[in-house]
């Protein structure tokens, strides 16, 4: 593995063929690059396979005040579009993006903001924008409800060692045991200005994201505790964008490739082959 350092972002290179494609990872909330342990072992064989810590995250730099005025998210895309020109491991061919809950976020809007760079992307249960009809005064309310529930347990994290023991035993109950610790590492390395500010998803209403892509994407989820309600998820369904396929995984929670990750793989892999593959 070899590390590289981009406007204060921390990237992992983990290896793969020397001609293959450019996979790059994007974690969820409170995860890191370290977090794909189980996955990267998978996907080496064939990709080229890349992690970063987004910007709050892992030994990524945290949010300055001014970058909070702006918003995490935005701050976060804007991060990972410049990666793509500035990151020597992604230069000269398109990549294929992956990204968990708040990363499937950040992956899509990186996908309509730079499509020319983007082969394909997976999103894993993604924590999209907004339904077209919640207001502003809804979404602020959400958010600072979410922040503080976060920054309390990420907290608890640090300060209660029965907490942290019991939350790594439930961990190591559905997902895998390589990624346990890190797991645990990436909770206490969380910034909590950026917790309490609550804005990791985008803003586009996530109807209006998922009709304007015009990369191959793929949205999986699960039929555990998932973002997407089955109404969401019907409505998704039905988006009319050709590009956009739909897969769901029976028994998975939010994390799919960790609760299930052979029928996670299963699905995504061949996915993975036919649009980013030569």
């Amino acid at each position: 593995m070899r590390s590289h350092t981009s406007s204060g972002i921390t990237c992992y290179d983990w290896g793969g063929p020397a001609a293959a494609p450019p996979l790059l990872l994007l974690h969820g909330f409170s995860d890191s690059g370290w977090c794909w342990a189980d996955a990267v072992a998978r996907w080496s064989a064939d990709f080229r396979v890349l992690t970063v810590d987004v910007r709050g995250h892992g030994l990524s730099e945290r949010f300055t005040p001014y970058e909070l005025a702006t918003g995490p998210q935005a701050v976060m895309v804007a991060d990972i579009v410049h990666l793509l020109d500035d990151w020597a491991a992604l230069a000269g061919r398109p990549v294929g993006l992956v990204g968990h809950s708040m990363g499937g976020g950040i992956a899509c809007e990186v996908a309509l903001a730079r499509p020319d760079r983007v082969a394909g992307v997976v999103l894993e249960d993604p924590a999209l924008g907004p339904g077209e009809t919640t207001t502003a005064e809804q979404q602020a309310e959400v958010r600072r409800e979410w922040g503080r529930l976060q920054v309390a347990q990420l907290i608890r994290y640090a300060v209660d060692p029965g907490f942290a023991a019991a939350e790594v035993g439930q961990f190591l109950r559905t997902s895998p045991a390589v990624e346990a610790e890190p797991w645990l590492t990436a909770k206490r390395r969380t910034d909590l200005d950026m917790a309490a500010d609550g804005r990791i998803r985008p803003d586009r209403p996530w109807r209006r994201a998922i009709s304007a892509l015009t990369v191959p994407t793929l949205v999986i989820s699960g039929t555990g505790e998932v973002i997407w309600d089955s109404q969401e998820w019907a409505a998704l369904q039905s988006c009319g964008n050709p590009l956009v396929e739909t897969a769901v995984v029976d028994g998975a929670d939010h994390c799919v490739r960790r609760t299930q990750p052979e029928r996670f793989h299963a699905v995504v892999d061949p996915w993975l082959g036919r649009h980013l593959m030569p």
